[in-house]
Formats: C-alpha cells, sequence, structure tokens
C-alpha cells in the first residue's frame, strides 16, 4: 500500500558545440556563454487502500548558466544582450488524492511553488563588466479538482482549476511586485459506442492583480468550445474535430521589460483560435497509419516587433491563418521499430504591410527513425530530422532561415545480469555536425557525442 520514489541528479557542461563559426561574440570552439550546471532532487510517497489514492510529491531544482549572444549581431553598432543566470532556484511540492464513489470518481490537487532567479546583464562578450541585475522572487499556489460520472454509455466530466502568484522584481534599490489569479471551469460529456461523440465548453479567465504601478487592461475572460466525433468507416478509424480556445498575455508579456530589452505594451489583448481537423488511421498487426489535415484561424495574434531605437515590442498582429498537413506511420516486427512523420503548414499573419509569415514556424517537418532493441546483445537507432524554410525577427525586420537535415545515431550492447540489465552506448547527435539555426543568430548546437554506461534494475 505504500511507495516512495527518490532521485538525484546533477551536471555540468562547458557550453555547446558549434557547428560553423559565427561572426560576433564568439571567440573559441564552444558557443559563447552556453556553459551550465544544474542539480535535482526528487521524493515522492503514495499510498493506496481501498478507498483512496493519495500522493505527495517534492521536487527541488537549483542550476545556473549562461545566454548566448546573438552572435549575428555587431555590438558595436546593434543592441546585443550579454546575459548570465547565476542562480535559478525552484522548489514544487503537490499534494494529490483520488477516490471513487458509487456514483463518480473524484480527484482533486493542490500545490505550491518558490522559485528565484538572478539575471545579470555584461557590456561584452568578455562578461567581466556588470552593468545591471535583477533579481525575481516568486511564489505560486494552485488547486484541481475533477469529478467524473458514468452512466448508459455516458461519461460527464466537471472540472475546475485555480492559481495564485505572485512575483518581487528587484533592480538596484527598486521592488517592484506583480500578483495574478487564473481559473478554469469546465464540463465535458462523451458517449461510447460505434461512433463516439465528445463535446465541452470552459470558460477561462486571467486577471492582473497588482502591477507595480503600470497601466493594466484589466482582467480577461473567454469561452472555450470542442466538439470530436470519431468512428469506423471500411475498416479505417475516422474523426473529425473542431476547437475554440483563447490565449491570454502572460504577466512577463504584459509587464517585463527584460532589463531594457523590451518596451511594454498595456493594451496587449487575448489572441482566440478557431481550429478544425480531420484524421484518418489504419492499424493492423505491426503497422500504424494516419494522416490529419487541419486549418487553424487566429485573432489578435501575439508577436514581437522590433522598434527603431533595436528594443523589441509584443504587439497584436490583425490575426493569422494556417492549414496543414500531418502523416505518420509506425511499423514494428520483433525487436526492430520504424517510425516515419511529416507535416507541411502554410502559416500568415495579417499586418498593416499584408500578409507576412509569423518567425520561427518551418514550413515544413519530418523525421525518420528506425531502431533495433532487443532484450539483450546489439541494439541501435538511427534517426534523421529534416526542417523546412522559416523566418526569424532581426533588427531589421524578418530575416529567412535555410532549411537543415540533422542525422543521430547510437549504438549500444546490452547484458542480463539476472533480473537486471547492463547497457553501454554510445550516441552521436548531429552526425554530419550540420548548421541548424531555428532563431537567427542562435544556431543549435553540432556535433556531439556521448558514451555512457545504463544499469536497470
Amino acid at each position: 500500500p505504500w511507495g516512495l520514489t527518490v532521485s538525484a541528479d546533477a551536471g555540468a557542461r562547458r557550453g555547446d558545440a558549434l557547428a560553423a563559426p559565427l561572426p560576433f561574440s564568439q571567440t573559441g570552439a564552444l558557443r559563447t556563454n552556453t556553459d551550465r550546471r544544474s542539480a535535482a532532487a526528487l521524493a515522492r510517497i503514495t499510498h493506496t487502500t481501498s478507498r483512496a489514492d493519495l500522493a505527495l510529491t517534492a521536487l527541488h531544482v537549483s542550476s545556473a548558466q549562461g545566454v548566448a549572444p546573438e552572435g549575428h549581431l555587431d555590438p558595436a553598432v546593434e543592441r546585443v544582450r550579454f546575459w548570465r543566470v547565476p542562480a535559478w532556484r525552484q522548489t514544487v511540492v503537490v499534494g494529490r488524492a483520488r477516490t471513487a464513489t458509487r456514483a463518480a470518481l473524484l480527484e482533486g490537487a493542490v500545490w505550491g511553488a518558490l522559485a528565484a532567479e538572478t539575471i545579470e546583464s555584461f557590456a561584452s562578450a568578455r562578461y567581466a563588466d556588470l552593468e545591471d541585475a535583477q533579481d525575481d522572487r516568486d511564489q505560486s499556489a494552485g488547486a484541481r479538482a475533477r469529478v467524473e460520472t458514468s452512466g448508459r454509455g455516458v461519461t460527464a466530466r466537471a472540472l475546475g482549476f485555480g492559481l495564485l502568484s505572485a512575483h518581487d522584481r528587484t533592480e538596484g534599490d527598486v521592488t517592484d511586485r506583480f500578483r495574478a489569479a487564473e481559473w478554469r471551469l469546465a464540463l465535458e460529456a462523451e458517449r461510447d459506442g460505434p461512433i463516439r461523440v465528445r463535446a465541452g465548453v470552459g470558460l477561462d479567465g486571467f486577471s492582473p492583480l497588482e502591477t507595480a504601478g503600470r497601466p493594466s487592461s484589466g482582467a480577461f475572460r473567454a469561452w472555450a468550445v470542442s466538439a470530436r466525433v470519431q468512428g469506423r468507416v471500411a475498416g479505417l478509424e475516422v474523426w473529425a474535430g473542431l476547437a475554440r480556445a483563447a490565449r491570454f498575455p502572460t504577466m512577463r508579456e504584459l509587464f517585463g521589460g527584460a532589463l531594457g530589452r523590451f518596451v511594454l505594451n498595456p493594451g496587449l489583448a487575448p489572441e482566440t483560435t478557431w481550429q478544425a481537423e480531420v484524421g484518418v488511421s489504419r492499424t493492423r498487426p505491426g503497422l500504424n497509419l494516419r494522416a490529419v489535415a487541419f486549418a487553424r484561424r487566429t485573432d489578435d495574434t501575439i508577436e514581437q516587433t522590433v522598434l527603431e531605437d533595436g528594443r523589441r515590442q509584443r504587439v497584436n498582429l490583425g490575426g493569422s491563418r494556417a492549414a496543414g498537413l500531418e502523416v505518420g506511420a509506425t511499423a514494428r516486427r520483433g525487436a526492430a521499430r520504424l517510425d516515419a512523420a511529416g507535416t507541411a503548414l502554410y502559416l500568415r499573419a495579417q499586418t498593416d504591410r499584408g500578409d507576412v509569415r509569423l518567425p520561427e514556424r518551418p514550413s515544413s517537418l519530418a523525421r525518420v527513425a528506425a531502431s533495433w532493441l532487443p532484450a539483450a546483445g546489439w541494439t541501435g537507432a538511427l534517426e534523421a530530422v529534416a526542417t523546412g524554410p522559416a523566418v526569424s525577427l532581426g533588427p531589421d525586420g524578418h530575416v529567412p532561415l535555410g532549411a537543415s537535415l540533422v542525422l543521430g545515431a547510437r549504438l549500444g550492447y546490452r547484458w542480463l545480469v539476472g533480473r537486471s540489465v547492463l547497457g553501454a552506448f554510445a550516441r552521436v547527435d548531429n552526425v554530419l555536425d550540420a548548421q541548424h539555426v531555428p532563431q537567427v543568430g542562435l544556431p543549435a548546437p553540432g556535433r556531439e557525442v556521448r558514451v555512457g554506461l545504463r544499469w536497470v534494475g
């Protein structure tokens, strides 16, 4: 009836590998200011009886790291961030309970969290001359409850969620305090059978309670709805869905200046999205094929823009429209497995300059992975990820990002030792040392090689 889980880990690295040198703020083979170290500990205790399941979890994380500078910008001309995070800590405690009665299933959780962070800003890539510092302290507490009941093939659910958070930000001798509340109430019903139907409605809310004297547009409210129909037609699993949801601007987006990097926009409004999809899948022993077509309409899309002085501001665009197709396949035979998936996306935002692309959304993404994983003996895996062209936000507007192909490989050997498994492995990420840039000036790591041992008791 009692269970206990404990874990601890620690790690450190000097920095990320580079596939190609950067024109500015780069002096060595590793990416400037990408060192990091971290440590974490977790404990979880559970108790199960015939009437209820109880669990208590505590997690603590402590880390420090650098923030890579924009290597495509000349610090003598542009505003370049030279930041470090010398301290980042978070502690979370979660309590959970679940019980079933004759009438319903009841589930609830409560949690509390404390977090602290220090951000330092330096004058150059030498990270020796401290210009500014910001200390952040956060406290939050939340609760969630779910009630589910079933009868005559229909399952009904009710959900409630609430979160209170506070944030203290100190720069120099000035401390600003922010507080916010978030909540959700939702109802959902699902009917089982040859044709399964699910529908739900919810009301979401977000309220900035304290804004350190900064202008606020007040509380936000928004309805959320969803509907889905699923059934079998000619041996195929077919479904269609429609949903509406809103994304509220976060406190960081509303009131975060990021050491002078952002200009505040007190009129920032929520974005609202309607999305529709139609999907089909076919499953046979050892094989699954699937495809989903979707369309999405978003009003008041939240994005960033660059001002004339180089600072950024979050704004609401006129909206955005998207359409896409996802396809995938999974095949298994013994210890062998093959996974393939791909997505094609057309996405445009409406602005006063006409339709434009949204940053960091590639037009296509594909992944193919093959693995051989027997219980004992040689193991291996190969993976290829292809990313299509995209754009990123630069000082003068959108900057094109090229397509990329990243390959990974893993080779290992497993020994059965009683009821345990001992494994040795070598893994190579980005085998071709390809230059992959998901955001302008901030390339993804180049080739990395890892070797290790793994014991599973």
